[in-house]
Order: structure tokens, then sequence, then C-alpha cells
């Protein structure tokens, strides 16, 4: 959560320059999200990727496609609806932010148990070759109990 604040934190404090004129504006977010359909949204190279499924984080594009490869072959039966709540983009469109809420359910294939949550999610977009694609995408179920701060 401290790294989604600091996140936020640095894109509104971010100077602003002119129109926007690179891919990574509201509308070009839309579009990036609607080309992509049900399929894997465009990310970068270099994407970092953290869920609640996962003890640590995965770094690089293709780690992060076998670990959801590995995280979808342990499911079956899965839906999953996302709810933006909010997108924002630098004047430049050269960097976005967009988080939200995803709803997901699955049969667990090993213990076939039925899983059924919401997750907040934030995803840092960056202009990538004339694209505008994921770099950072981080996602937490909600109403989980955390650990008591330590002073």
């Amino acid at each position: 959560m401290h790294t989604c604040l600091l996140l936020l934190a640095v894109f509104s404090f971010c100077g602003f320059a002119g129109a926007q004129t690179g891919p990574c504006t509201e509308a070009g977010v839309k579009a990036a999200r609607a080309a992509a359909g049900k399929g894997l949204l465009p990310h970068t190279a270099d994407l970092y990727f953290f869920s609640g499924a996962l003890d640590k984080p995965v770094i690089g594009e293709q780690t992060v496609r076998q670990t959801s490869a590995t995280i979808r072959a342990s499911r079956k039966n899965e839906s999953s609806s996302e709810h933006i709540e909010r997108i924002v983009a630098d004047e430049s469109g050269g960097m976005a932010y967009e988080y939200g809420t995803s709803h997901l359910s699955f049969d667990n294939v090993k213990t076939g148990e039925h899983e059924d949550f919401t997750a907040a999610y934030l995803f840092v977009w960056k202009a990538d070759g004339g694209a505008c694609k994921v770099a950072a995408e981080m996602a937490e179920p909600e109403n989980t109990h955390q650990p008591d701060a330590k002073n």
C-alpha cells in the first residue's frame, strides 16, 4: 500500500508541460484496454508485477507471462470483471496511472474450493515504442487483515 501511495504522490507532484501528445492519455489507456479485450494487457519488457497470489514481486514481461500462466493453470471456471475508478495521465502523455477494483471468482484445481473476492489494483502506464503499455501492476484482495504497524 505504501508503494501505491508513493506512486500516486509522484504523479501528483510532477510538473506539467503543454498538451498531451504521447500515447498514455486517458483515451490511450482505454484504447489499449479495449484492444487487449479479455487477453493480456500490453506490457513493457521491464514490467514489475505483484499481487496477493504471489510471495514476492515478479520482474520482466517474460517472467510475468510464465507466472501468470502458472496461476491460470491452478484455476478453472475463472471469471473476472474490472471497475476502473480513475485514470490520470501526465500532460505529456508519457505516463499515466489507473486504479480500481477487479472482482474474481474461480475454482482451485487442486482443492476444488471456490474463491470469490474483490481486489484493489494499481497500474502504471508508460509510453513505450509509440504505444501505451503497463510498466507496473499491483493488486491485493480487499478486506484482508493487515498486521498492525510497528512503532
